[in-house]
């Protein structure tokens, strides 16, 4: 499973949401997640072809969180979007947690204590991501920091994880790779709603994430903060 993790195109694509790959080298980088990944693709016609590739990270009998990559090559181009979800299985339900493009970027979700939770319970019970650092490197992007402190520590961290892989990043690309969101200028921090949970809110700009409460009652996308709650919930319960 591991070899594609190593390649330096194919987190040059993830993390940038595009690039110049030719299309051979796209149908390859496709082919080798197909092997591995659940698979689909729309069809709206023979120029307009998306393909999506699912990354499960089991979390109970009942939930997973579900990142979906989805790839377009056109006109000597790849280019590529990745959205969080909660999915509920026995209910066959999906919930947006978050999502990160090029154009409306909302992607800020997990608490870093919830993240190293989680983590910790992929290493421990999920055969897919045993003992492998790679749901660390492919989620980094969707977790909310408090400080530049916190930040710094898990760049440090990730960048460790990059030369375990032996990805040799360019300096062009480091500040993209590595990058770790955090919007010191916005303010955003962790609170605790009383109906809502644990919400990252901005007094400043609160679009980069939907888990607050100014996106609780959103016409569009509203982060499941119950289901996620229960989940959460699971998951501490299961290392007492």
């Amino acid at each position: 499973m591991g070899e594609i993790f190593k390649k330096l195109d194919f987190w040059t694509l993830f993390f940038l949401f595009e690039s110049s790959i030719t299309e051979s080298e796209f149908e390859m980088h496709l082919k080798e997640l197909k092997q591995v990944f659940f698979y689909k693709k729309i069809v709206y016609d023979e120029d307009y072809i998306i393909n999506i590739i699912e990354f499960e990270f089991k979390c109970s009998i009942k939930h997973s969180i579900i990142l979906e990559y989805k790839l377009r090559y056109t006109c000597d181009w790849a280019e590529s979007e990745n959205r969080l979800f909660l999915e509920n299985k026995l209910a066959n339900q999906r919930y947006v947690m978050g999502w990160n493009d090029m154009a409306q970027w909302h992607p800020l979700c997990i608490k870093p204590n919830e993240f190293d939770l989680l983590v910790k319970f992929w290493n421990k019970n999920d055969p897919q991501w045993q003992n492998t650092i790679y749901p660390k490197l492919l989620l980094k992007n969707f977790i909310g920091f408090n400080n530049k402190s916190e930040v710094e520590n898990f760049k440090t961290e990730i960048t460790e994880d990059f030369r375990q892989l032996n990805v040799e990043i360019p300096l062009s690309l480091k500040e993209t790779i590595l990058r770790v969101p955090f919007y010191e200028n916005e303010e955003y921090q962790w609170f605790e709603h009383e109906k809502l949970g644990w919400v990252y809110e901005s007094k400043i700009y609160n679009c980069y994430s939907i888990r607050n409460e100014c996106h609780s009652e959103s016409e569009n996308e509203q982060f499941p903060f119950d289901e996620y709650r229960e989940m959460i919930d699971s998951i501490r319960e299961s290392f007492n």
